[in-house]
């Protein structure tokens, strides 16, 4: 996992486009999910717990077990108002497409509270691609290198960032990227899958080299 540098014009845009419109519409109305809050929100992110959920091996299916967060993408239209469906259309289906990468993986808002406890994702192995956006940055993204279970710690940045790396596959628990998240404040998590590595590298390349024209019309018409 690795942060990747957002020099790309159209998409620094079309990601102030999300904030600004995120931020009009106070996401702190949201009813979040709090799973099993029986896990506090500092263990959720603890060498001790991320070596309970290792030790289960393939009785951990992949999606985060413990969490204070709401995926948006996951919700039906019907549970979401107008201006936040139009929202999450954009995210999910005009944005990866702008990009030509397959699918939105996750639209989540954190509360200030917020957190996502330590998960593999083995259950949707591929390359991700993830921005965040905070306030201040006081929040970060933790993962443990699958080689060598290194833990890394990312701190987030004022404004939008973005990393990406590899999840893993999903018969091989050798190789699954334990990753996890906290903020004190706000915070929204935008990730991608990739399936084909060619794919996603030269999107990589397009978020911190290119200035990609089919950004264009979309963004001026």
């Amino acid at each position: 996992m690795r942060e990747i540098l957002l020099n790309n014009k159209e998409i620094q845009e079309r990601l102030k486009q999300f904030s600004d419109t995120f931020l009009r519409l106070k996401p702190e109305t949201l009813e979040i999910d709090h799973r099993d809050p029986t896990i506090d929100k500092d263990y959720a992110v603890s060498n001790e717990y991320l070596k309970e959920i290792v030790d289960k091996g393939f009785k951990h299916k992949g999606p985060p077990e413990t969490i204070k967060a709401i995926d948006l993408a996951t919700k039906l239209s019907k549970e979401l108002s107008p201006e936040w469906n139009e929202f999450v259309n954009d995210v999910t289906n005009n944005f990866p497409r702008e990009m030509g990468i397959q699918q939105n993986a996750i639209t989540g808002y954190y509360p200030e509270d917020g957190y996502i406890g330590w998960h593999s994702n083995h259950d949707a192995p591929g390359y991700t691609l993830l921005f965040n956006w905070s306030e201040t940055g006081d929040g970060f993204y933790r993962f443990r290198d699958p080689i060598t279970h290194k833990v890394t710690t990312i701190k987030d940045k004022p404004g939008w960032s973005c990393k990406s790396g590899y999840y893993g596959v999903r018969d091989n628990d050798d190789i699954w990227t334990y990753h996890c998240a906290y903020t004190n404040e706000p915070r929204w998590a935008i990730a991608f899958y990739i399936q084909d590595r060619n794919m996603w590298n030269m999107v990589i390349e397009e978020i911190e080299e290119s200035s990609n024209e089919k950004f264009d019309k979309y963004l001026h018409d």
